[in-house]
Order: structure tokens, then sequence, then C-alpha cells
């Protein structure tokens, strides 16, 4: 694509965003689960649902990933998949569906269902945002838990879980069954990533990823990194940890690769490491 190819295509890309924003509301707007608000930030905008920042858009740059905990998802599978392949995701936590936007730029071959448990949320983010229409993007609205019970086995071949309620990951995304479930649910080759993090309740991110380590030695996704920033580990401050889980061994030294280029340090953690160890 030429300069002038690439200006002019910007170009309808800002048209449409503008066309979009007449959309927004411009005051906290009431969903079937919560209340949402849209703040502008240069070419971006920030969602909000409950006052908890949940989704960032840029609506120039589909590709570009606000928050850290994001990026981290986003080298997981860079590490293991080259931009041609085709795969198919499966996304717990919807939202403003800016990770299955971002990866169906970078990965055009790739397909992607999103499951929201707010069904007015998910009526109105195609209204307000542009997002990739159906097969690429289909919106499924349901409980997420739920969602994992119905689905063939091997359909999908990445999952990627970032569902939270009020700062805390739904119950039902956390059991042994839940985790039974997404190895069920994987491809062979497919892998499993989550968001992990604690909000106002008495568990820190270590806790939960230890838990959750815990619940993975019980399934066949053996091979499990944990991408964070040591200070979180170590219960200096409060943050996200991203935890990929898959049948095959990651290439450790990728995953490394790509974390380097992080604004933020960020360390790729083991479970045999003595900050992992499994004493709950």
């Amino acid at each position: 694509m030429g300069r002038t190819d690439r200006s002019f295509a910007r170009l309808k890309t800002m048209q449409r965003a503008h066309a979009l924003a007449a959309s927004w509301p411009d005051q906290p707007f009431p969903t079937s689960m919560g209340t949402v608000e849209l703040h502008s930030y240069g070419q971006g905008v920030m969602m909000l649902i409950d006052g908890y920042e949940s989704s960032f858009i840029d609506l120039l740059e589909p590709t570009h990933l606000e928050f850290e905990y994001l990026q981290h998802i986003d080298a997981f599978l860079h590490s293991r998949l080259e931009p041609d392949q085709a795969f198919r995701a499966l996304h717990l936590g919807a939202a403003a569906c800016s990770l299955p936007r971002a990866w169906a730029a970078s990965y055009p071959r790739s397909s992607h269902v999103a499951v929201e448990v707010d069904a007015i949320l998910a009526q109105n983010v195609r209204q307000w945002f542009d997002l990739p229409s159906s097969p690429v993007l289909k919106i499924r609205v349901g409980e997420g838990g739920a969602v994992m019970s119905e689905l063939r086995e091997a359909s999908f071949d990445v999952i990627v879980r970032d569902a939270f309620i009020e700062g805390e990951i739904p119950p039902s995304l956390t059991t042994p069954e839940f985790y039974l479930h997404c190895e069920r649910v994987l491809r062979p080759e497919g892998v499993f990533i989550a968001n992990v993090a604690s909000g106002l309740g008495l568990r820190s991110t270590l806790w939960r990823t230890k838990e959750m380590l815990a619940s993975l030695k019980n399934t066949g996704l053996q091979h499990v990194l944990v991408l964070a920033d040591s200070a979180v580990i170590r219960g200096k401050r409060i943050g996200n940890a991203v935890v990929g889980a898959a049948r095959t061994e990651w290439d450790i030294a990728a995953v490394e690769r790509l974390a380097r280029k992080f604004p933020l340090p960020v360390r790729v953690f083991q479970p045999r490491d003595p900050e992992l160890r499994m004493d709950l």
C-alpha cells in the first residue's frame, strides 16, 4: 500500500470513528450489570465499568493495546504464532472487545468469539466502536462458566480469560471444573491465557496465581509460564499477572525476548521458581 493509499485509509477510518462517536453516551450509561462511562483520550476512548478502567479503544490503530496486561497476553500469543497463521480464539470477558479487535487486525486469518455476560453492553459496543463483523468477531451473551460447559471438544486454538466483576474474577471461572473445560475445549496445540488480578478482596494477585497453578496441575495443561512485574509477585504493589498454559512447551526465550520490549519491567516466572512455590 502506497503513502497515498495509507493516507486515504486513515482518513476513512477517522471519518468512521467520528461518525460512531456521535452515538456515544455523554453521561453514565446503565447496562444489564452496571454503569458504563466513555472518556475520550486523544485518538482513543477509555471505557469504565462501575468506575473501573475496563477497555481502551484506539480509534485509528486497532492493534494498539493500551493496558500492560493485554500487551503481556499478546506476547504469549506472538511467541507461538506467526501473523499469517489462522486460529480460532474464545475470549471470556468481552467489554469493548479491544483484544479480539487487535488480533483480528494483526492476524487477518483469525476468528473470535467474545463472551459477555452483560447483554446491553454487548449490544452497544458494536454501535459505539468499529469492531470486526461476524464471522471474524462474534459476541455471545452469556455467563462464561456456563458457556464453557456447553462448548464442543477441541473447538478453539486459544482461550483468553479476562473477566471481572467489581475488580474480582467471577468464581465460576476459577474452579477446577472450569480449567478442565478449558483443557477439553482447546485443540491439541492450543493455549489458555488468563489475566489474574485482585480487586477489593482479601486475596492478592500472587495468592490467586498460586491457586490457579494448583488447579492447572490437575489438567493436561502442564506447561505453564507467568508474566508479571516482580514487585506484583512479591506483593509490593497491586497489579496483574498473566498466566499462559498449554499441553506443549513454550518457547521461553521468545517470551522473554518480547517481554524485554515492554516499557515497564516484567519477568517470566515458572511454577518451580521460589516466588511461586505452592504454599497456599
